[in-house]
C-alpha cells in the first residue's frame, strides 16, 4: 500500500501535519530475528496470515501473550511481525521496559510519519500517534514486547476497534491485562512433540547423531522450556558433544545452569538473555510490585523455599505453616504474616514465575526456575537453614492435611525433592523428622518395598554419620524389622527384633521408649508368627513396665491394652478380648477424645471380636454406627473408612446376606482402587474377599477364574511367598476341588503347604489354614484315611501354640470327629461330638456360626444311631431359635426343618 495523508492534528495546541514525503509501509522500531527453526504453536488467530487486518467490530483488536520467562513469547510476536509486513501499512514493535521507552517508541513512530510545527515533545508525540490511530484507516500493528506490569500502559494502549492490532507480550497474567477489546492467551511450554521437532532440527548438522529417545528425555530434562532447548542445542552444537554426554553434564547439581548453557556473547539469533537473567529480572520485579504490601524481599525469600521443593507441586498450605512464616521473616528481618505470604504468592503468580492453583491447593514452580533460584539466590550457609524449615513446614502440614485420594504423594514427592536439594543438610545437627514420616507414608500406602529401600539408606547415612549406637540407627532397624514382617517375613523380623532388643537395653537402658517399643514389636511379630500365646504373655509384661514408666494415660500403655485384648481374641479367648476393649474404650474417650485414630480403630476391633464370638448382627449394628463417625471425622475415601467398609461387608455376609457381601466389595474394590491405586495391598484384599462371596452366590467356577486372576497380581505387587499370595493360592485349590477335581486340588495344597511352612513357619496362622483345606481335600478325593492323618498331623502342630479350645483347634476337632466316626461305635464318635460342642459354646458363644454345623453333627449323629427323640428334639429346638433370630424362610432354617421331616419320617 502507498499515498499520502491528508489533513492534520492538533495536540495541546501544537499542529502535527503530515509528513509530505511519506513512502509506505512505514516500520518503527526493530523486530527480532526469528530463531532458527522456529515452531508454530497453536495459538489460534496468531497463525493466521490475515492477523492484522482490519478487524470486524466483533473482533478484539488487542491481544495479550502471558507466561514465564522463556516460552518463547517474543518469537511468537515476532513470527506475526514478520510475516505481516505486506498486510500493513504501519509495523511497530516496542521493547517496552517502562513507561518512558514506550512513550519514546510512539513519538520515533509519529516522527516518521508525522511532522511537528514547533519543537517536538515527545509525551505530545506520542499522544499525537496515538490520536492517529484513531483516525486512520491504514492497517497497523503494534507489539508492545515484555510488558512488565498493566500500570506501564496506562493511556497507552493503543484505540480499540480502529484499523489496526494490538500485541502484548508479558510475565504478567493478572487480570490488569484484560479490557474490552483485548483477549488475553496464556503461552506455555513446548510439546513433546515440538520439543524434538525443534531439537531434530537444531542438531541436524551435528557430527554426532542423536537418537529419538536421547531428544525425548533431553526436552524433559529442561521440562520443555524453548528457551532452555534452543540454549542446549547451541551449547551442543558448539561444543560438538552428544546429548547424553551432555544430559549427564546437565544433571550434575555441582555444575551451575551457567556452565551447561552458552555465554550471552554465544546466545544465536533470536536470544537476547540466557536463563538466569530471564527470571533473575522477574524475581527482582516482584519485590519492586510488593513494596508497600509486605517487607522487602518476602517474593525473592518464597521462591528460595520453593526452590527446594516439588516443580510438580507443592502444598500452598505449606507457605502459610509457621514454620516457613518464620523462615521468611527471618530471612527479610521482620515479621511476616499469612496475608503478606499471600500477596507474594498472588504477585509471583501474575508475573508467572509459579503457578498457584487454588482449588488443587497445589503450587507449580518450573524446574529450570528452580535451579536458577538455587543457584543464584540461596547460599550453602541458607541452604541448611531453609531444608530444615521446609522440612519442619512439611511436616506440620501433613499432620493436619486430609491424605485421602491418594495426597500422600504429593507430600512425599515435596520430601524427596528437599532431600535431593539439601543433601547432608537433613541429617544436621539431627536427622530431621520429615524423612522417617516420608518412610512411614510409604508404607502406609503399600508401598513397602520403597519404604525398605528409604529406611536402608536412611539407615547406612546414619550409621556413617553418628554410628551404629546412635538412637536413631536403632529406630531405623525397628522400622526395617517391621516391613520384613509386613512383607510376609514375620520370622526375619523377630529376629531382627532380638538382636534390636539387646541393643536398645545396651545403648538407651531398659525403659528408654525406644526400648519399650521394640519389645511390643517382639510381641505383635510373635502373635503374627502364629504364637498367640506367648504374644499375649510378652504384652502383658510390656504393659507392667509401660505404666510404671510412661503411666496409665500414656498413648503407648492404652495402645499395648489394646494389643492385650487382641491377642486374647488371636487365642480364642474371644469373651476376653471384648472385655477388654470394652475396659478400654472409656479410657480413650477420656484421654485421646472420641474422634481420635486409636478411639475409632478400637471400636473397629470391638465389633470384629463380637462378631467372631457369633453376633455377626451386633457387628454389623457397631460398623455401621462406626462408619458414619469415620466418614465424617476422615472422610469417605480415607483408608481406615475403606478398611471399616470391608469389615462391614464381610459380617453382613456372615448374617446370611452374602449376595450383599458380594455387591458391597464389588463396589469396594472399584473405590480403593480409586484412592490407592490398582496394586495396593488394600484393592488386593479386597478382590480376595469379593471372590470370597462370589464362591459363596454364584460357586465355583467363576471363582476359580477371578481367584487365578488375583493369583497372578499378588505374585507381581507381592511376590510369590507373601502370605497373602500363598493364602490365594490355597483358596483357589479349595475352589478347583469345590469345582470338581479335589485330586488337581490335593496336589496343589500339597506343594503350597510345603511352601508355607518354609516361607512363613509351620504355626503360621495361613501354614494352618492351607493345611486345614488340605484335610478337607483329601476327603473329597475319597482319601478319607488320608484325611485323617493329615488332620492328626495337623492337630498336633497346632496344640504346640493353641490351646485345645482356641476356634481354629476347635473347627479340625469337629472335622476329625466327623472323618473317625465308626457305625460300629456311634457312642464314641456321639461322646466326641458333645465334648466338642460344650466346649465351643464356652469359647465362641452359642450364636457362632460353628456351632450350628456342630449341633447339626450332633443331632444327625444321634438319628442315625437310632436316638430319634433326641434328634428330634435337638434339630426343633435348633429351628426354633433360627426362625426367632433370622426367620423362618432363613437358609438354616429351611435346612434344620428338612432334616427334622427326615428323622421324623425314621420315627414312623
Amino acid at each position: 500500500m502507498s499515498g499520502n495523508i491528508d489533513g492534520q492534528l492538533i495536540v495541546g495546541g501544537v499542529h502535527f501535519y503530515p509528513r509530505p514525503q511519506v513512502s509506505w509501509p512505514v516500520q518503527s522500531g526493530l523486530v527480532p530475528s526469528l530463531a532458527a527453526h522456529h515452531q508454530k504453536r497453536d495459538m489460534g488467530l496468531l497463525d493466521a496470515p490475515t492477523v492484522v487486518l482490519v478487524p470486524d467490530e466483533s473482533e478484539e483488536s488487542g491481544l495479550v501473550m502471558s507466561g514465564m520467562g522463556g516460552v518463547g513469547k517474543t518469537q511468537i510476536a515476532a513470527h506475526v511481525a514478520h510475516s505481516s509486513r505486506a498486510s500493513v501499512d504501519l509495523l511497530v514493535w516496542v521493547t517496552a521496559s517502562s513507561q518512558d521507552a514506550v512513550v519514546a517508541a510512539y513519538s520515533d513512530a509519529a516522527r516518521k510519519i508525522l511532522v511537528a510545527e514547533d519543537n517536538w515533545d515527545p509525551d505530545r508525540g506520542a499522544q499525537a500517534f496515538l490520536e492517529w490511530f484513531a483516525t486512520t484507516k491504514r492497517p497497523w500493528l503494534v507489539v508492545l514486547d515484555d510488558v512488565p506490569t498493566p500500570q506501564l500502559l496506562s493511556r497507552l494502549w493503543p484505540p480499540n476497534g480502529s484499523a489496526g492490532r494490538t500485541i502484548v507480550t508479558t510475565r504478567y497474567r493478572g487480570y490488569g491485562m484484560t479490557g474490552r477489546g483485548r483477549r488475553v492467551v496464556e503461552v506455555g511450554v513446548f510439546t513433546p512433540a515440538m520439543s524434538r521437532a525443534f531439537l531434530l532440527a537444531e542438531l541436524a548438522d551435528s557430527p554426532i547423531p542423536s537418537t529419538e529417545v536421547d531428544l525425548d528425555d533431553l526436552a524433559a530434562d529442561l521440562g520443555h522450556l524453548p528457551l532452555a532447548l534452543a540454549h542446549a542445542a547451541s551449547y551442543v552444537m558448539s561444543r560438538q558433544q552428544s546429548v547424553p554426554a551432555y544430559r549427564t553434564l546437565l544433571a550434575d547439581r555441582r555444575r551451575k545452569v551457567e556452565a551447561v548453557f552458552p555465554k550471552e556473547y554465544e546466545l544465536g539469533e533470536g536470544h537476547t538473555r540466557t536463563i538466569a537473567a530471564t527470571w533473575q529480572v522477574s524475581v527482582s520485579l516482584a519485590d519492586e510490585l510488593l513494596s508497600g504490601v509486605a517487607p522487602v524481599g518476602t517474593a525473592a525469600a518464597l521462591m528460595r523455599v520453593a526452590a527446594l521443593l516439588d516443580p510438580n507441586g507443592v502444598p500452598t498450605d505449606l507457605f502459610n505453616s509457621p514454620a516457613v512464616l518464620q523462615s521468611v521473616s527471618t530471612a527479610v528481618g521482620e515479621e511476616v504474616d499469612g496475608h503478606h505470604l499471600e500477596e507474594a504468592l498472588h504477585v509471583l503468580d501474575q508475573l508467572s514465575l509459579l503457578t498457584v492453583d487454588r482449588p488443587g491447593g497445589q503450587t507449580r514452580v518450573h524446574g529450570l526456575v528452580q535451579r536458577v533460584i538455587r543457584e543464584s539466590l540461596i547460599s550453602d550457609g541458607e541452604l541448611a537453614v531453609l531444608a530444615r524449615s521446609a522440612g519442619d513446614g512439611l511436616l506440620q502440614i501433613w499432620a493436619q492435611a486430609d491424605l485421602s485420594g491418594g495426597a500422600d504423594s504429593l507430600f512425599q514427592s515435596n520430601t524427596i525433592q528437599l532431600l535431593q536439594h539439601a543433601g547432608s543438610h537433613l541429617h544436621h545437627p539431627e536427622v530431621h523428622r520429615v524423612l522417617f514420616v516420608l518412610g512411614h507414608s510409604f508404607r502406609a500406602v503399600g508401598q513397602l518395598s520403597r519404604a525398605q529401600a528409604h529406611f536402608l539408606d536412611l539407615h547406612t547415612t546414619i550409621d556413617r554419620l553418628r554410628g551404629g549406637d546412635h538412637r536413631d540407627s536403632l529406630v531405623c532397624r525397628g522400622e526395617l524389622a517391621r516391613l520384613e514382617g509386613e512383607s510376609g517375613r514375620p520370622d526375619t523380623a523377630l529376629t531382627s527384633l532380638e538382636d534390636l532388643r539387646a541393643d536398645c537395653h545396651r545403648v538407651l537402658g531398659a525403659d528408654d521408649h525406644e526400648s519399650l517399643s521394640v519389645r511390643a514389636q517382639l510381641a505383635h511379630w510373635r502373635g503374627v508368627a502364629g504364637h498367640p500365646a506367648a504374644a499375649l504373655q510378652e504384652f502383658e509384661e510390656v504393659l507392667i513396665d509401660d505404666l510404671r514408666v510412661l503411666g496409665p494415660d500414656h498413648r503407648d500403655t492404652l495402645s499395648t491394652r489394646g494389643n492385650i485384648a487382641r491377642s486374647k481374641g488371636d487365642c480364642g479367648d474371644h469373651g476376653g478380648a471384648i472385655a477388654g476393649y470394652e475396659a478400654l474404650l472409656p479410657d480413650l474417650y477420656r484421654v485421646l477424645g472420641p474422634d481420635h485414630v486409636v478411639t475409632l480403630s478400637v471400636r473397629a476391633n470391638l465389633a470384629n471380636q463380637r462378631g467372631e464370638a457369633g453376633n455377626p448382627a451386633v457387628a454389623v449394628t457397631e460398623l455401621e454406627g462406626l462408619l458414619s463417625d469415620l466418614k465424617r471425622v476422615r472422610g469417605s475415601d480415607h483408608p481406615d473408612t475403606l478398611i471399616v467398609r470391608g469389615n462391614l461387608a464381610s459380617w453382613k455376609g456372615s448374617s446370611g446376606d452374602p449376595a450383599g457381601a458380594l455387591g458391597e466389595f464389588r463396589a469396594l474394590v472399584e473405590d480403593r482402587a480409586r484412592v490407592l491405586g490398582d496394586d495396593h495391598p488394600s484393592v488386593l484384599m479386597a478382590r480376595n474377599n469379593f471372590v470370597h462371596w462370589m464362591s459363596a452366590t454364584e460357586g465355583p467356577v467363576r471363582a476359580v477364574r477371578e481367584y487365578r486372576a488375583l493369583f497372578a497380581d499378588q505374585t507381581r505387587v507381592l511376590g510369590p511367598h507373601h502370605p497373602a499370595t500363598l493364602a490365594t493360592r490355597g483358596n483357589l485349590a479349595g475352589q478347583v476341588a469345590d469345582a470338581g477335581d479335589p485330586i488337581t486340588a490335593v496336589a496343589e495344597l500339597t506343594q503350597v503347604l510345603a511352601e508355607c511352612r518354609q516361607a512363613l513357619g509351620a504355626a503360621h496362622p495361613h501354614t494352618f489354614g492351607v493345611w486345614a483345606k488340605l484335610v478337607t481335600c483329601r476327603e473329597l478325593a475319597g482319601d478319607i484315611s488320608g484325611a485323617i492323618e493329615e488332620g492328626k498331623r495337623l492337630l498336633a502342630e497346632m496344640l504346640i501354640d493353641l490351646p485345645r479350645d482356641h476356634p481354629e483347634v476347635l473347627i479340625l476337632r469337629g472335622n476329625l470327629a466327623g472323618l473317625q466316626a465308626d457305625p460300629e461305635d456311634p457312642a464314641r464318635t456321639i461322646s466326641e461330638y458333645v465334648e466338642l460342642l460344650a466346649d465351643s459354646r464356652r469359647v465362641l458363644g452359642q450364636g457362632h456360626s460353628s456351632i450350628f454345623a456342630i449341633r447339626v453333627n450332633l443331632a444327625t449323629l444321634r438319628a442315625n444311631a437310632g436316638e430319634l427323640d433326641e434328634a428330634v428334639a435337638e434339630f426343633q429346638l435348633m429351628l426354633r431359635e433360627i426362625v426367632s433370630v433370622r426367620g423362618a424362610d432363613h437358609p438354616e432354617a429351611r435346612f434344620v426343618r428338612s432334616l427334622l421331616n427326615e428323622v421324623r419320617m425314621l420315627q414312623r
